[in-house]
């Protein structure tokens, strides 16, 4: 497996996992919301679950099962520095690095 490969799987991974974590996150630090968020289910949110059941699954079937225990671990890091750094700005972001990093991946396998 190619490191962008590897790279654009983790980005991916981690933006969808933050796409549903930061509504509740937001809640408890008072922070604003968007509407692809909170709605039951949005076209952000259709991308988040593909991307993260795809990109462990991705990781696994082109390498072994470590590089998808490395796309996840490298999520549990990335997901915190993010919220951190970027606050309520995250919104853009991970919206942007989810379409970035899928069509990453997508383009990579090509």
């Amino acid at each position: 497996m190619s490191i962008p490969l590897f790279l654009g799987l983790a980005v991916t991974f981690s933006c969808a996992w933050t796409v549903f974590a930061y509504p509740g996150i937001a809640a408890a630090r008072g922070w604003p919301t968007g509407a692809l968020l909170i709605r039951p289910f949005s076209w952000l949110q259709a991308i988040a679950y593909c991307g993260i059941l795809g990109a462990p699954a991705i990781a696994w079937r082109l390498g072994t099962w470590r590089f998808a225990l490395a796309v996840v671990a490298v999520a549990f890091f990335f997901v915190p520095a993010l919220l951190t750094a970027f606050g309520p700005r995250c919104q853009v972001i991970i919206g942007l690095g989810l379409i970035a990093g899928t069509t990453t991946s997508v383009l990579m396998l090509l």
